[in-house]
């Protein structure tokens, strides 16, 4: 529970578009073309308004493959579909969900009254905000299925905007239906290459650039 206060979805920021918490772009940002591509094909076309675990696709791969940088990139590459509503929750705990969710109440200005609320009613309320409206919920760094159920956006009336969900996880058993996981591998080598590239180029004076193009 989460003591104090049951908030109410109604807020002066709700027809603004919602831009939370998603770090800036990467700027030598290169490859996963295809990764980028599929990853929007599974968000929409396995979405719907009868299955709110159809809703929800993975990013999975080891740490530090770069799971994050490529939700993130496709965050800004796709913003204008999701109307600038891209919400991102760190999902590494349910500590650190209920903390992403307290500060989005927070930054929407959601109006309180008296009472104890759950976690599945606190992002209840959140997700009412966005019924008229396409976004997208990023939950970076997911561990536990279980916890992340907690928050996990339901289907209340089909008539309403449902959140697309994009989730990121080292675990490949997080994802609630199994074709919706995109499992991430290492660079292909041009694109390695390619990496390596514009890191020289970026680190490089103006003097030297020329010698990596």
């Amino acid at each position: 529970m989460i003591g104090g206060s049951r908030i109410k979805a109604t807020s002066t920021l709700n027809t603004k578009p919602c831009w939370f918490r998603v770090s800036g772009q990467v700027y030598n940002f290169t490859g996963r073309t295809n990764e980028l591509n599929l990853l929007h094909h599974k968000l929409t076309e396995a979405h719907s308004t009868k299955s709110a675990d159809a809703n929800v696709v993975c990013v999975a791969g080891l740490g530090g493959i770069g799971k994050s940088t490529v939700a993130r990139e496709y965050a800004y590459l796709h913003r204008e579909f999701y109307g600038g509503n891209v919400i991102w929750i760190h999902a590494d705990s349910i500590e650190s969900m209920k903390d992403s969710f307290q500060r989005l109440v927070e930054h929407l200005q959601l109006p309180v009254v008296d009472g104890e609320q759950t976690v599945e009613e606190m992002a209840a309320n959140v997700y009412e905000v966005f019924e008229n409206r396409r976004c997208l919920f990023v939950f970076d760094n997911v561990e536990d299925k279980m916890q992340f159920k907690q928050f996990q956006p339901k289907i209340t009336d089909p008539g309403k905007c449902t959140p697309y969900v994009l989730m990121t996880s080292r675990r490949i058993d997080v994802v609630p239906m199994a074709k919706n996981q995109l499992k991430l591998g290492a660079l292909e080598m041009d694109e390695a290459v390619d990496l390596i590239l514009e890191i020289g180029r970026a680190s490089c004076g103006k003097e030297c650039r020329s010698r990596w193009s």
